[in-house]
């Protein structure tokens, strides 16, 4: 399952609206982790709200490093006399 998560998240990463298809064994049946999984990444609102929240974790970490590197750079500064 990890590697059909990692496969649909690069296919969003490449600008494509990803979906999975239920996993289904040799005698048709399916496990209900499957299905909550395929739930996820079969309904395009679900997803978008998934990927968006992860991209949202994104940009905030990023902007928490960029405070970090500004508050070093003043400290820096501050430390030359400038």
């Amino acid at each position: 399952m990890d590697a059909a998560d990692k496969r649909l998240r690069e296919a969003w990463a490449a600008g494509f609206m990803p979906y999975a298809m239920l996993f289904r064994d040799e005698a048709g049946i399916t496990q209900e982790d499957w299905r909550k999984f395929q739930r996820l990444w079969a309904r395009p609102a679900i997803t978008a709200t998934l990927l968006k929240d992860d991209s949202l974790s994104y940009i905030n970490d990023l902007r928490a490093n960029a405070l970090t590197t500004a508050k070093n750079m003043q400290a820096v500064l501050a430390e030359v006399g400038c």
